[in-house]
């Protein structure tokens, strides 16, 4: 049991993955505080 609750943790984690490092580029590249900005486009 611990093998596959694991392998499913390591598989979302790396599923992820992509998403969240998208998420931390756009957030550092474009400002929290002026969101309608980009939005817009």
């Amino acid at each position: 049991m611990w093998e596959r609750l694991s392998a499913a943790i390591i598989y979302f984690v790396a599923e992820n993955l992509v998403l969240w490092a998208r998420i931390f580029t756009f957030t550092r590249h474009n400002p929290v505080d002026q969101p309608g900005k980009y939005r817009r486009s």
